[in-house]
């Protein structure tokens, strides 16, 4: 894949981050809590996958971005440390919204879910545009 391709690709993922990241919160400010909290998770990934693309990487699962994420950009200091423990955050309300029906999250839970992934988005932002990308 080129250098171009690569930016492209990373372009698009930020797009879809940005976009899930207004999905989340419009659906918290008409308290569909559930989904605010799977579309949060969903913006910080699209930018995490950002960062993967700018590195030349493509990881193929969740759990392969997270991984990414944490290796290259939260170990090496690029990402603070409290980084891994908003999207690890962010990523376990996602499965336990979409799939347990015991799981019960109010407007504090999906708030929090928001500031955390609009956080994250300004720090994998920074460093997209860092790399350039």
């Amino acid at each position: 894949m080129t250098a171009e391709q690569l930016r492209g690709n990373a372009a698009d993922e930020i797009a879809r981050g940005q976009m899930a990241l207004l999905e989340a919160e419009k659906l918290l400010s008409v308290d569909l809590f559930y989904g605010a909290a799977s579309r949060a998770y969903y913006a910080a990934l699209h930018f995490a996958r950002a960062l993967c693309w700018a590195a030349g990487e493509t990881p193929k699962t969740h759990q392969g971005v997270a991984h990414f994420l944490r290796i290259h950009y939260i170990r090496t200091g690029r990402l603070p440390a409290d980084s891994d423990r908003r999207y690890t955050g962010l990523q376990s309300f996602r499965e336990h919204a979409d799939y347990e029906s015991a799981f019960t999250i109010d407007r504090e839970g999906a708030g929090a879910a928001v500031v955390d992934a609009r956080l994250l988005i300004e720090r994998m932002g920074a460093l997209l545009d860092d790399l350039g990308t």
